[in-house]
């Protein structure tokens, strides 16, 4: 599937993001004109194949897919996110971590099927000691020179801010 990677900076953020788009192409006209003449077959009123015909349309055109950001607050944290669904209406979690619980931002590798594949992580330690890895874009899985990308300005936003504190 596609990615766009995109990195936003703002006055007090730096957002670093990747999308997996769902758009269909020209295959969503094909879908919608075979699902019209299934249902043209079945049903006799063209009011249905219209409804349906209006509903296939607009969830097509909408469909955006999955993005995860990373999004770092300088002098305050890290923030990762996720959204899935609709461009207008999705489904977003967020995790922030504050900027005194974390470790380091590291690039691992791990076993995905047969393959090897890179990751980025959060490695943090609550002042109990307790330590936690944060997986960032574990469902979009960026490949390597996108990670690298983010790891490098990652590091050199936390630089910046603590030579700045």
């Amino acid at each position: 599937m596609p990615q766009d990677f995109v990195v936003t900076h703002g006055t007090a953020f730096h957002e670093f993001r990747v999308q997996i788009s769902a758009s269909t192409g020209p295959w969503k006209w094909l879908i919608l004109f075979m699902v019209g003449l299934i249902l043209a077959n079945q049903h006799s009123s063209w009011k249905w194949w219209l409804a349906l015909s209006f509903l296939m349309i607009l969830f097509l055109s909408q469909a955006s897919g999955r993005s995860e950001s990373i999004i770092v607050f300088p002098g305050h944290g890290i923030q990762l996110e996720t959204r899935n669904g609709f461009e207008k209406m999705s489904a977003t979690t967020r995790r922030f971590i504050p900027l005194t619980v974390i470790r380091d931002v590291i690039i691992n590798e791990g076993l995905y099927g047969w393959n090897v594949r890179y990751y980025l992580a959060v490695m943090t330690e609550d002042p109990l000691g307790h330590q936690e890895i944060h997986v960032a874009f574990a469902n979009v899985l960026p490949r390597f020179p996108v990670l690298l990308e983010v790891y490098n300005g990652i590091h050199d936003i936390l630089e910046e801010s603590k030579i700045n504190m």
